[in-house]
């Protein structure tokens, strides 16, 4: 009833008395105030991507973005063109309503790094190499994955992609840098520095977590932009 009666049009000074003024203009101050309030109630509004899981799809541009900008190469991807490359063959495949609801496999990902190859070389006439190197390893610890991380990101041009689960949910994300102690990432939804000792690679998905991240030997993607 409040915000009915806060849209009628205000009285006119030529049919209402100073005092009547006045008692007018103190009830539509309440009013205001008792409006603001019910909008500070408000639950905050979702932000664009807060509801869809295209973590993967935004891992392979940022990724990209982010080798591109190394002190070797030091340009600017054409991160538009590369999404519509990438929801295009989703498309194809059928499999874009799906990922956009409930996140991808890593046979998904792969094909979105096929994409990106294709598009960096037409585009930009750049190389992009992917490698899996802990899947060839028998009982990889995460330390030792964040350890060759480390090394590998001392490349210039380089990054490495990281899918990890938790108990609420599963993500990709970009590893940017390594150091005392802390992963940084290159993340789409702008998370902070993690301690290594917070994850765990894990041989069995079907096990319960032990650490607040826990990722598989195929979870974790070394990549390479080059000139060829």
């Amino acid at each position: 009833m409040a915000a009915r009666s806060f849209r009628k049009t205000p009285p006119t000074s030529s049919n209402i008395t100073t005092s009547e003024s006045r008692s007018a203009a103190a009830v539509q101050k309440v009013r205001g105030v008792a409006q603001i309030r019910r909008l500070d109630q408000l639950p905050n509004a979702y932000r664009q991507g807060q509801l869809d899981a295209l973590c993967g799809v935004y891992s392979v541009i940022n990724a990209s973005r982010f080798m591109m900008k190394s002190a070797c190469l030091h340009k600017n991807l054409g991160a538009w063109e590369l999404l519509v490359a990438i929801v295009g063959m989703l498309e194809e495949k059928r499999k874009f309503a799906d990922i956009t609801c409930n996140g991808m496999r890593f046979r998904d990902h792969d094909r979105m790094l096929d994409t990106a190859k294709r598009f960096l070389l037409g585009k930009h006439g750049l190389v992009l190499e992917v490698r899996k190197p802990l899947v060839k390893l028998r009982r990889p610890t995460a330390k030792q994955a964040f350890r060759m991380a480390k090394d590998h990101l001392e490349n210039s041009g380089t990054a490495v992609f990281l899918s990890f689960e938790t108990e609420q949910y599963g993500h990709w994300t970009v590893i940017s840098a390594i150091a005392g102690g802390k992963v940084y990432f290159f993340d789409s939804t702008g998370m902070r520095p993690k301690p290594i000792d917070s994850f765990r690679l894990t041989p069995d998905p079907e096990q319960p977590l032990r650490k607040k991240f826990e990722f598989r030997k195929s979870g974790i993607v070394f990549a390479r932009i080059s000139e060829p």
